[in-house]
């Protein structure tokens, strides 16, 4: 049989996209089996100016560290001063802004090295011995009960005149800088301090996105570490072909991860660490925000879970018009649903929601959407579906609708970089209308976690499970050192007090004990530490 010329073109055609298709499909199977994966094409960062992020999309992003404080120590009026402070705060802010919210493993080495300090200095046997056992004891605790919170103001730097161009780059950075230390003053006036860079900006903000992309796991590499690798790989590779002056490190090579498998679409396993992201729904937010309400739960829900809380402004008479647009259409479905009582009751609590929306704007709140992502972080498997299991009961018990990342982790992933920006699926799936008074309402820079770098143990937190090192001696942060300790008859009240007393001794700190009922007691503990007993 002879085959004609354009049969024998078909045929070739059809066989060489046979051989496509199975190379593709050979591909994604390579890639699901996590067999090999450009971590570096993860990092959009071109290049570090000043502290200041530059993104591959021409995008400049900058960050500050808070120090979270304990609203819950406040007074009314003193809440009420913070609110206000923090309201003025939001309408000075940039239009783009991510709060990221991180936990992790304290590192109580300041803690025990004080006590070494002190097992130097102390002349009494006994005591070395008390102050010994001391140290073996928050060693312990310290790796198994102690959390670290941190929380990241994130933006992104816009205005129109840099849109079209007109300031350089140098001009924008100097802009930006400018810009921190205005936010800085601000949040200082909210009384929440701003942890400052050092000397060298560039390497802080290196070390911070370094440390966000490889998270400690038990082959964990510094950034240093890192440095130095890649300078004798760039050494040798240019010795190689007889180049002597090394180029600038890519930083994408500085700060990629070592590995991330996506072949579960449940999950990501990043550096060994298996994540999981969720978000809440875009109407799964509870009709009332308050401070200390569902979204500080969340944030302060406990190791391994991490909370990125991202604002867009809106235009204030874009949204009134969108929103009478809106009302105009729950009026017109009004006429069609049924008149159920149940159909009746979303009817209604929409159309209050409009209003109430509309009357905020009106008065001269101005609109945002809000979206909200959490990331669930774990060493193991098994671990991280049990803490899944927390979170989704923990967010029934809340009131608020939350779903999985399942089949996108990836865009999860991306959108929780500490660099400002949703992706499209992740914002139509996440963004929620709120006003500016709903975003102070949502103040997110407070934690129940006390570690003083100068205080002792006092206990676990049963709020955090984290411990608890207190200095109630540090009029900086305090009002006033007293202290009471409350509860029924052989609670143990007494050997509270003969505890802290002893951890105090420990540190040089003179401790008078007026106690004549309960003498005996303390008599022991007094010529233990080389005290007077009268």
């Amino acid at each position: 049989m002879i085959l004609k010329d354009d049969t024998l073109i078909l045929i070739f055609g059809v066989a060489l996209l046979v051989i496509l298709i199975v190379l593709y499909i050979t591909g994604r199977q390579k890639k699901k089996s996590g067999e090999k994966v450009d971590t570096q094409s993860y990092i959009p960062v071109r290049e570090i100016r000043d502290g200041i992020i530059i993104t591959e999309d021409e995008r400049y992003i900058s960050y500050l560290e808070i120090l979270p404080i304990n609203r819950e120590t406040k007074e009314s009026e003193e809440k009420r001063s913070m609110d206000l402070k923090y309201k003025r705060l939001i309408d000075i802010a940039p239009e783009h802004w991510q709060i990221k919210c991180t936990t992790r493993t304290a590192q109580i080495d300041f803690y025990i090295d004080s006590f070494k300090k002190a097992l130097k200095d102390e002349p009494s046997l006994e005591t070395q011995d008390m102050i010994d056992e001391h140290i073996k004891f928050a060693k312990g605790e310290g790796t198994q009960n102690s959390i670290e919170k941190h929380y990241y103001f994130i933006y992104e730097y816009t205005t129109k005149e840099d849109r079209i161009g007109k300031l350089t780059v140098e001009e924008i950075v100097e802009k930006i800088k400018r810009n921190n230390e205005k936010l800085a003053n601000a949040f200082n006036s909210v009384g929440n301090k701003v942890l400052m860079k050092s000397d060298t900006p560039d390497y802080d903000t290196a070390e911070f996105l370094y440390e966000y992309f490889n998270r400690r796991h038990p082959e964990h590499q510094t950034m240093d570490n890192r440095l130095d690798r890649l300078e004798r790989d760039y050494g040798l590779a240019y010795s190689s072909e007889g180049l002597s002056d090394l180029p600038l490190l890519d930083m994408r090579d500085v700060l990629a991860p070592r590995s991330i498998d996506n072949s579960n679409p449940e999950y990501l396993i990043v550096n060994g660490i298996y994540q999981a992201h969720f978000y809440v729904q875009a109407n799964g937010y509870p009709a009332v925000m308050e401070p200390t309400g569902w979204l500080y739960q969340l944030i302060n829900f406990g190791l391994g879970f991490d909370t990125d809380i991202f604002y867009d402004r809106k235009d204030r008479m874009d949204t009134l018009k969108s929103l009478r647009a809106k009302g105009k259409w729950l009026n017109a479905k009004a006429a069609d649903i049924s008149s159920s009582a149940l159909n009746k009751d979303k009817g209604d609590a929409a159309e209050i929601a409009l209003d109430q929306m509309k009357s905020a704007l009106t008065n001269g709140e101005n609109p945002y959407d809000m979206a909200v992502v959490m990331t669930v972080y774990a060493n193991t498997r098994k671990v991280l579906y049990d803490k899944i299991d927390a979170l989704k009961d923990a967010a029934v018990m809340l009131g608020i609708g939350i779903s999985s990342c399942s089949q996108f982790q990836e865009e999860a992933y991306i959108s929780t970089m500490p660099f400002a920006k949703l992706t499209k699926k992740m914002r139509a799936l996440t963004k929620h209308n709120i006003t500016s008074n709903c975003i102070v309402a949502a103040y997110p820079f407070s934690s129940m976690t006390l570690n003083d770098t100068d205080g002792i143990i006092y206990g676990t937190s049963t709020a955090t499970d984290s411990l608890i090192i207190y200095n109630n001696f540090d009029t900086k942060k305090y009002q006033n050192a007293n202290i009471t300790i409350l509860g029924q008859t052989g609670s143990g009240k007494t050997f509270a007090l003969l505890t802290l007393t002893e951890r105090m001794r420990m540190l040089g700190t003179q401790v008078f004990i007026f106690s004549p009922e309960k003498q005996d007691e303390f008599r022991p503990m007094a010529e233990a530490l080389g005290g007077e007993f009268i």
